[in-house]
C-alpha cells in the first residue's frame, strides 16, 4: 500500500513538473521564430510535393511573407540558410511554373521504389522519405504483420512490450479519421492507417513520459520495417484534445487505458508523385559533449 501511494506522488510530482516546464519553454507562451521557420518550411515542401495536376503557381504567400520575415530576426545562420535555401527552390519552380520533372535535394523529390532489403542501413536511413499518395490497393493482412513481426524487436522500457497497433483499411473508418485528426490533406485516400498507442497501466510513478517514448521507438522500427515489405508510408501526429482522442477510441474500439502516440499512413506508393525533402542539421549541430 505504502509503495502505491509513493508512486502515485511520484506520478503527481512528474506531471507537475512536465506542466511547469512547459509554462515556462513551450513556444505556446512566446514566440519561437525557430519553430516558424520549421514549419512554414514543411508546408512550403509539401505544396512543392503536389502532382503536377494539382499543383498552384505562388501557392502560400501567407507562409512565404512569415517565412521571410522570420529569416529577418532570427539570428541563427542554420535557420536563416535553410529558409532561403528553399525561397530560391519557391522562386525558381514558380518560374518555371510547374515541378514535374524537377529533381533537388531541398522541397521536394520524385519518389522511387528501392530495394529496403538489400540497401546498406546508412543508405536506408538518408533515402526513406514520407509518401502521401498512394496506388488504390488493399494491403494484405499477412504484410502488415510481417512488418510487425519485425517492428516487435524495439526496445522499451523494461521491456514492457505497451505498443499496439491497431490497423485500419476500410476508406469510410479512414475518412472519420481523418476528419478527427486533421493533419494533412488527403490522407482519407490512403489505404491503410495505423493506430499506434501506449497502455498506460504498464507505467507508473516518474514514468509519465515513457509510453510515449517506447512508442515513438516502435514506430522508427515499424516506418522501416514497413519499407523492407514493400509498403510506402508517412507519420501523422497523434496531438489533439482528449474529446477527439476519445472519438478514435470509440470508432476504432480502443481500450480507456490506451492512450493514442501517433498514426502512420500506409500502402503501395504512387511512383509518379514527389514527397517533401528537407535539409537535416549535420551532426556537430545535434551533440554537446558534457565532458
Amino acid at each position: 500500500m505504502k509503495k502505491t501511494i509513493i508512486d502515485g506522488l511520484n506520478a503527481i510530482y512528474t506531471g507537475f513538473n512536465f506542466a511547469k516546464q512547459y509554462i515556462c519553454y513551450s513556444s505556446s507562451f512566446y514566440r519561437s521564430r525557430k519553430k516558424s521557420i520549421a514549419l512554414n518550411i514543411h508546408s512550403i515542401e509539401k505544396g512543392l510535393s503536389t502532382k503536377a495536376e494539382e499543383f498552384r503557381t505562388e501557392f502560400g504567400k501567407n507562409k512565404i511573407k512569415e517565412l521571410e520575415d522570420d529569416i529577418e530576426l532570427v539570428g541563427d545562420s542554420y535557420y536563416e540558410s535553410w529558409g532561403r535555401e528553399l525561397l530560391r527552390v519557391y522562386d525558381g519552380v514558380n518560374k518555371e511554373g510547374h515541378l514535374s520533372d524537377r529533381e533537388s535535394d531541398i522541397g521536394s523529390i520524385k519518389i522511387e521504389e528501392n530495394d529496403y532489403v538489400n540497401m546498406p542501413y546508412q543508405d536506408m536511413m538518408s533515402t526513406r522519405h514520407s509518401c502521401r499518395y498512394f496506388k488504390n490497393q488493399t494491403v494484405d493482412s499477412m504484410v502488415l504483420i510481417k512488418a510487425i513481426d519485425v517492428a516487435r524487436f524495439s526496445p522499451s522500457a523494461c521491456n514492457r512490450q505497451a505498443v499496439h497497433i491497431y490497423a485500419v483499411r476500410d476508406k469510410e473508418t479512414i475518412k472519420k479519421l481523418s476528419k478527427i485528426q486533421n493533419g494533412h490533406k488527403g490522407s482519407e485516400n490512403a489505404p491503410c492507417w495505423l493506430i499506434v498507442t501506449g497502455n498506460l497501466s504498464m507505467y507508473g510513478g516518474s514514468e509519465l513520459k515513457m509510453a510515449l517514448v517506447d512508442c515513438g521507438i516502435f514506430t522508427m522500427n515499424l516506418l522501416l520495417a514497413l519499407n523492407t515489405v514493400g509498403l510506402e508510408c508517412c507519420c501523422l501526429h497523434g496531438c489533439m484534445r482528449q474529446n477527439k482522442e476519445n472519438m478514435i477510441k470509440k470508432i476504432c474500439g480502443i481500450p480507456k487505458n490506451e492512450m493514442i502516440s501517433n498514426f502512420v499512413m500506409t500502402g503501395y506508393g504512387d511512383y509518379e508523385s514527389r514527397s517533401p525533402v528537407s535539409k537535416r542539421k549535420p551532426g556537430d549541430m545535434l551533440i554537446t559533449f558534457c565532458e
